[in-house]
């Protein structure tokens, strides 16, 4: 085939963006050490290459992104400004979690990239914070998560194979793919050391600098298909109520609230409530309520100072729970969000929830739902009820 037929990916403009904003690659070659990331831009408008004109941002010794001394004046220069007017277009996505529980699914590949239906995890994830208006996407990885990155990457490579053999429509047709489409940036940074959530959030510090983000945690799809609208709902009230933080919340049984963060409301629990607390896996007859935190948050950026003063709670972990408490403590208006009734969050957390997710999405596929429900019940009459 010809040069020039290979490099002819005018059909394909659409994916281009992507390519432009490739954001992790390791420069060991320009700069003879490992672990440095190139980096198109800050994430809260910083210009990087007014001092720093290669775009590499070191990561050393420490667990976040570090930036010039000049761009750290400008940031805290910045501090000022007015948050609550600006609009929420950046999640933190933690997706660092070895996922020990799901061995040996998890030993060479994220449990957050298992597919559930036609789609991994992370990607419904992306979908539905893309559908709330979250353009920017920083993701705090670890060890054996490149996989995450190549997903979301321009591959240029499959669009010439595609081209060779005919079936380059996919890219165009397939819904499953129309997230490449979308007009969306992704970011990388390291969580160096598996210090728990909290600590995964404080690493992205650095790089959202003095902007409120949502934290979405990449193992958790809310939603059948990831067809939610809390985000955007839960964006909408922390601006409106200029709170420091929203939390959602879904009801769960009381047998089940000692394995969840658990609300206690100030007053009664409506559709949105102000929280008195927050309790870590409470025993079910010392639970303030059974309303379980759902994996979905916004924060002002005051979280970090409370992230940084939060002390390792059990197994040395920092618990975003545990600032989470302190930012109540403190006198911070925290408000809850209930998730509507008719929508689930799926945990692909363990074996069961992982079952159990992947059964529903299979069964409620546009294309094959029917035979594949038609399929299961032959199988239950083969093996009997439950």
């Amino acid at each position: 085939m010809p040069v020039a037929a290979l490099l002819d990916l005018k059909k394909f403009a659409f994916l281009l963006p992507i390519a432009e904003r490739a954001t992790r690659v390791t420069d060991s070659n320009r700069t003879g050490k490992p672990g440095l990331r190139v980096l198109r831009r800050p994430l809260h408008g910083l210009r990087w290459h007014d001092e720093n004109p290669t775009g590499i941002a070191k990561v050393g010794t420490s667990n976040t992104t570090s930036i010039t001394r000049q761009q750290r004046a400008n940031t805290e220069a910045n501090t000022e400004r007015t948050v609550s007017n600006m609009a929420i277009d950046l999640a933190v996505v933690p997706v660092a979690g070895r996922g020990t529980r799901m061995l040996p699914l998890t030993k060479s590949q994220p449990k957050e990239m298992l597919p559930v239906g036609r789609r991994p995890v992370v990607q419904y994830v992306v979908e539905e914070l893309a559908a709330s208006g979250i353009r920017r996407m920083l993701f705090i990885t670890g060890p054996g998560k490149t996989a995450i990155e190549n997903h979301f990457d321009f591959d240029n490579e499959l669009i010439t194979h595609l081209r060779e053999t005919g079936g380059e429509r996919f890219l165009e047709e397939m819904p499953e793919l129309r997230f490449q489409r979308e007009n969306l940036e992704y970011f990388y940074t390291r969580q160096r050391r598996q210090l728990g959530l909290g600590h995964a959030v404080l690493c992205a510090r650095a790089m959202v600098g003095n902007q409120p983000f949502v934290v979405a945690l990449g193992d958790s799809i809310i939603g059948l298909h990831a067809e939610s609208d809390i985000v955007r709902r839960m964006v909408e009230r922390f601006e409106r109520d200029r709170a420091d933080a929203v939390i959602c919340f879904e009801e769960v049984l009381p047998q089940e609230v000692s394995r969840y963060g658990i609300a206690k409301p100030r007053g009664t629990a409506g559709d949105v409530f102000q929280l008195d607390d927050v309790v870590e896996k409470p025993t079910p007859d010392q639970a303030p309520s059974s309303l379980a935190i759902a994996a979905r948050y916004v924060c002002s950026p005051v979280i970090f100072d409370i992230l940084a003063d939060t002390p390792p709670g059990a197994g040395g972990e920092i618990q975003f729970t545990d600032a989470l408490r302190r930012l109540i403590q403190q006198g911070g208006k925290v408000l809850g969000m209930r998730l509507a009734p008719d929508v689930r969050r799926y945990d692909i957390g363990g074996f069961e929830s992982y079952f159990r997710a992947f059964t529903e999405f299979v069964i409620s596929d546009p294309q094959l739902g029917q035979a594949m429900r038609k399929h299961l019940s032959d199988l239950l009459e083969r093996y009997g009820p439950a």
